[in-house]
């Protein structure tokens, strides 16, 4: 029964490797395909944002979100800590 698991198991292993090698396999050719084979883009006038150019304002915004996102689950967190530190 032990054998058979082996077996069993050490199939998968092997299939999961395979698996993992061939799908990097074609991340990689297309991932050249894809830079290589891509032509210039026409630059293109955005309007603005308050000044700043779209990227700047995506790049703030997003950067606000995740740092809303890191005080809302850090201080829960930073509190539970001092807590149990404070019960000790």
């Amino acid at each position: 029964m032990t054998d058979l698991r082996s077996k069993l198991f050490s199939f998968r292993a092997i299939s999961g490797i395979w698996i993992f090698l061939i799908l990097s396999g074609i991340g990689i050719i297309s991932g050249a395909f894809s830079v290589f084979g891509a032509e210039t883009a026409d630059v293109v006038d955005y309007r603005t944002f308050f000044g700043f150019d779209p990227r700047t304002t995506v790049w703030i915004i997003a950067e606000l979100h995740l740092m809303f996102g890191a005080f809302v689950l850090g201080v829960p967190m930073f509190a539970v800590t001092v807590e149990y530190v404070g019960v000790l």
